[in-house]
């Protein structure tokens, strides 16, 4: 089960059709809400929002508008659009407007094994840099936060989790 399908299992409860119709303003807001209570960043929420909005705006009947191969106007419902291959212009065109530019991660170098993940010895990171003491601050924030909604069985649970930072 992908992390999607986790997601829509843990949230289905809150739809009357066990699930989000994203056509549908107060489900779509439901599931923002939900993001935004397990923490997600009220930046990918609000982009999640507008392409969502946006997606809903192109409906199948819309004409898109594109330039062929021979460099002439031509025009292509969205229904058939959306399903042409990824190099078609008008898929090209139809996945501009609805804001998908086809680039779901930055090209770069990719991962060749664990040993990327490897350290060299002494080679620690800077607790006193910027990023790890504002990284640090939000996490044991949100430890804070977690702890005063968690009712703890006993006293030792409680600082077990406590000390996990």
């Amino acid at each position: 089960m992908n992390s999607f399908d986790k997601l829509l299992t843990n949230i289905s409860w809150m739809y009357d059709k066990g699930y989000p119709d994203f056509t549908i303003k107060e489900d779509r807001e439901a599931l923002y809400d939900y993001l935004l209570s397990i923490g997600f960043p009220h930046s990918d929420v609000i982009e999640l929002s507008e392409r969502f909005i946006r997606e809903a705006e192109i409906d199948d009947d819309k004409m898109i508008k594109y330039k062929g191969e021979d460099g002439e106007s031509k025009e292509m419902k969205a229904s058939s659009a959306k399903s042409m291959p990824k190099d078609h212009p008008a898929k090209i065109e139809y996945d501009r407007m609805k804001g998908d530019d086809g680039e779901d991660e930055p090209s770069g170098q990719k991962l060749s094994g664990p040993k990327d993940f490897e350290r060299q010895l002494g080679d620690e990171p800077d607790r006193s840099s910027k990023s790890y003491v504002g990284g640090k601050d939000k996490f044991d924030s949100q430890m804070s936060n977690i702890n005063k909604l968690i009712n703890f069985e006993n006293d030792s649970d409680k600082e077990t989790f406590q000390n996990v930072s």
